[in-house]
């Protein structure tokens, strides 16, 4: 090695590239851990080797090494200095494109070989910074590293004293050398595979029928590709490998490719496990209900009394969702939905959902532009452009199939609990597919609501470090509320699947439910459309002048069915007293009693026909002959009574039948519950053995007939009610 390849500190201050100061030397060497000696000579100190100086510090240097002799002339010894610098140079970018295209051989590599390559690199280091400090370059520094680190003086990490308790130089040149040639990943080994592998990939045709075989099968055997590659190269020259080898590449096929498989055999799962998300839909959403998202379940849930939809809603800035449990997952269901969160949340800015049937239809486009609301749709079969509801969805899936575990479906029982949960969990995202959860529609709904409230509200979402309530309990800001909630319920009357229905003296029966109202009291007899409410125990009703009412059933409800009966009657005695009124005052406006006299004036106008009978003919059947017959036969002819004594007994029986007859008569109470009570009394009074007077008994015999006494006593029954109650 020339004496020219050492230079000293003070040779390079000033330099391109070089510090100004000798002590700057020496920091920017240490700094970069420069190849170093103990000069020679008078003075000591360091020099520095010139490949570890930048190559703007070499080409200087090559320059000031030997003036020119002539003009347009170098030195020798500066030919030589270039010619150094550049071999420097030349070699240090080899070796940094080598370790760059190897790196991808060091990822392939398996764990344990990762760790021994990382531990040698590990011991290279080392061994840099100790020829750094120690000054002992070349072979003399790697002898005095061995022997210090044999010797436990080098300091290293526990994991790399463990993979390498002891050196010798040999390998200490072999690993320096190798990585500086072939990379890190030539020190942990080539990665095992290649035998294996290079049968298939060495043979295009054989890889390229392999590869189709598994994407039209994917759940397929290596057996079952064993036999499809031999059925389709059996007359041709491609070896085949053993089913072992095969079996070993599909597998490591697989792996390598887990993204582009899962992408072609299961879409579903490659958009929830590997699409693409480091931007995000809910960055540029600053304002509570600025946007909201809904979205149905695919699939339905099947309950004790019916099969119902989930529709969901959730406000992308705080997070805060609402769910319905529908019949239905029609528009009008959403218009439900979106009626409640409009009520208890305000007006959004912006709806996103999907371009399906229920929430591209035009009764949903009216009610939301009615609103000011912009909706925009995602794209169709892209439902993660509206991740946040999604992702809703099977959280609530999950934590539903945790804490109602004895409410699922019989399948969970017949399987591994975590398996069939699982399971449970994913068919909720399967369409046309139902779950089983044995609760009626009003048990869920509140479950989903109490859910909601108690428990999602109040957890801490990554996304937003905070939870949905202080999201709105911290939101200062005015939003747009609706103020009248009837209004609201006029424009959502329109859905496409409102029924019609005819009012009874008993209020509205819809799906086998009795639904009640005071103000239906008067419009009874008339047809009338209803709309399903979010609550499963009312209805809105509508007349063509607009909406009329809530309908409720009290068996859901509980309203007092008696107290909205009396009501209904007040309501209707008044509605017919007052169109009562306005008809007879529109007779006696237009004077209908002088209507027969204007009749018969009229009449004496027209010319005078005179009606004849029309000619008839004498019409008769063998039928009509025969109950001619029977009739005569049925005739019965007046006997005179011929003595004294029948003629007075006649008289008196005529006398007796021209008297009106007492009738037996029930007296009621304009109070149905005072009756019951008093048919109670005379009940216990005859329990007790007591005699009853005859207007008491005819009242005690009768009243258990009456639709009345029926009512009542459900209605004692079922609220506990004694006689003094109620």
């Amino acid at each position: 090695m020339s004496e020219m390849q050492w230079v000293a500190p003070k040779a390079l201050v000033g330099l391109p590239g070089m510090p100004s100061t000798v002590r700057g030397v020496h920091s920017r060497a240490q700094q970069y851990e420069w190849e170093r000696r103990i000069r020679t000579g008078r003075g000591g100190g360091y020099e520095y080797h010139v490949a570890s100086l930048p190559a703007e510090t070499r080409s200087a240097l090559s320059t000031r090494q030997t003036p020119p002799t002539r003009a347009g002339e170098i030195g020798p010894g500066a030919v030589d200095g270039r010619r150094l610098a550049i071999r420097a140079t030349m070699q240090h970018r080899r070796n940094a494109v080598t370790r760059q295209t190897t790196a991808n051989d060091y990822l392939k590599l398996s764990d344990k070989k990762r760790l021994a390559a990382d531990a040698k690199v590990a011991v290279l280091d080392a061994l840099r910074r100790f020829q750094a400090e120690s000054g002992l370059a070349g072979r003399r520094g790697i002898d005095a590293f061995v022997a210090r680190y044999n010797d436990l003086q080098i300091d290293v990490e526990d994991w790399v004293r463990e993979q390498e308790p002891a050196l010798s130089r040999a390998s200490v040149y072999r690993w320096k050398r190798r990585f500086e040639t072939e990379g890190v990943a030539a020190l942990g080994g080539k990665h095992q595979g290649q035998a294996g592998r290079s049968l298939i990939d060495s043979q295009p045709a054989l890889r390229e029928y392999v590869i189709a075989f598994l994407t039209e099968y994917p759940d397929t055997t290596a057996s079952n590709v064993m036999r499809a590659v031999r059925a389709r190269f059996a007359n041709s020259d491609v070896q085949l490998p053993s089913r072992r080898r095969l079996e070993i590449w599909v597998t490591r096929w697989k792996q390598d490719n887990k993204n582009l498989f899962t992408s072609v055999t299961n879409p579903d799962a490659w958009k929830n496990k590997f699409m693409a998300a480091f931007g995000s839909y809910s960055e540029d959403v600053t304002r509570l209900n600025q946007r909201w998202e809904l979205d149905s379940t695919p699939a339905d849930v099947m309950l004790l009394d019916g099969r119902y939809s989930v529709v969901g809603a959730i406000d992308v800035y705080s997070r805060r969702p609402r769910l319905l449990v529908s019949r239905t997952s029609k528009a009008s269901a959403v218009g439900q939905l979106l009626r409640r969160c409009l009520l208890e949340w305000g007006v959004p800015e912006e709806i996103k959902t999907d371009n399906g049937s229920d929430y591209a239809s035009r009764y949903i486009r009216t009610v939301v532009s009615s609103l000011g609301i912009e909706q925009s749709f995602c794209q169709p079969f892209s439902g993660w452009e509206k991740p946040h509801i999604e992702r809703f969805f099977r959280t609530f899936s999950h934590d539903l199939v945790e804490l109602l575990p004895g409410y699922i479906g019989h399948n969970v029982a017949e399987r591994s609990a975590i398996e069939a949960r699982r399971s449970f969990a994913d068919r909720l995202y399967q369409k046309d597919q139902a779950v089983e959860i044995r609760m009626t529609a009003q048990e869920f709904q509140a479950f989903a609501d109490d859910w909601i409230n108690n428990l999602y509200m109040q957890q801490r979402h990554a996304g937003m470090n905070d939870t949905p309530i202080n999201r709105v309990v911290n939101w200062v800001e005015p939003v747009r509320a609706i103020d009248n909630e009837r209004a609201l319920d006029v424009l959502l009357a329109g859905a496409p699947d409102t029924e019609t229905r005819t009012v009874t003296k008993k209020g509205l029966r819809i799906d086998g439910i009795n639904y009640i109202a005071a103000e239906l009291g008067s419009v009874i007899g008339q047809t009338v459309r209803v709309a399903y409410t979010e609550s499963l125990g009312a209805v809105y009703v509508f007349t063509d002048d607009g909406f009329l009412c809530v309908a409720e059933a009290p068996e859901y409800t509980g309203i007092d069915r008696q107290e909205v009966a009396a009501h209904a009657k007040v309501i209707q005695r008044e509605t017919l007293q007052q169109k009562r009124r306005e008809l007879k005052a529109t007779a006696r406006r237009l004077k209908t009693k002088d209507a027969a006299d204007e009749i018969l004036a009229h009449a004496r106008q027209q010319p005078n026909i005179a009606q004849l009978p029309p000619r008839t003919e004498q019409y008769s059947t063998d039928a009509l002959r025969q109950a001619g017959r029977a009739a005569d036969a049925t005739t019965v002819t007046p006997v005179e009574a011929r003595d004294d004594d029948t003629r007075a007994a006649v008289e008196r029986l005529r006398g007796e039948m021209a008297t009106p007859r007492k009738a037996d008569v029930v007296p009621m109470n304009d109070d149905p519950k005072a009756e019951y009570r008093r048919w109670l009394s005379l009940d216990g009074r005859v329990r007790g053995g007591q005699r009853l007077s005859q207007e008491e008994k005819a009242f005690y015999e009768g009243y258990p007939k009456t639709s009345a006494y029926r009512s009542m006593k459900d209605f004692f029954e079922r609220f506990g009610l004694a006689a003094k109650e109620g």
